[in-house]
């Protein structure tokens, strides 16, 4: 029995189910767990727009896949998501985390990796 320690082949799988599941806590704000827009925010946008976090399509358009030979992520380079994602104590900013989605994405990644080592055994 062979043992594997390079999974370099499959993270780039992993990375992308992470990207699909932070998308869809984009489209789905949040499976509907984050709270609504303040009332002070859609007057501002005046009828813009009223998707949480989506206004500009910036954040959201942001998120990569990265991966090497153990670790896959989803990532973004747009500096102002700390404040949407840190657990730090909140006192204007809601918690609204698009990057919250092991749960959703784990059972997809569970059978890609083990179906990897079962084809590398």
């Amino acid at each position: 029995e062979r043992r594997v320690t390079d999974f370099s082949a499959v993270t780039p799988i992993v990375a992308e189910i992470l990207v699909g599941a932070v998308n869809d806590e984009w489209d789905s704000a949040g499976r509907g767990r984050w709270p609504g827009l303040a009332e002070s925010t859609i007057a501002r946008r005046r009828g813009s727009s009223t998707q949480i976090l989506k206004d500009t399509g910036r954040a959201a358009g942001s998120v990569r896949g990265e991966s090497d030979s153990t670790p896959a992520a989803a990532v973004t380079d747009t500096a102002y998501m700390i404040y949407h994602v840190s657990d730090e104590a909140r006192t204007r900013l809601p918690l609204r985390n698009p990057f919250d989605v092991l749960d959703v994405a784990m059972p997809e990644i569970e059978d890609v990796v083990l179906g990897y080592i079962t084809a590398a055994r």
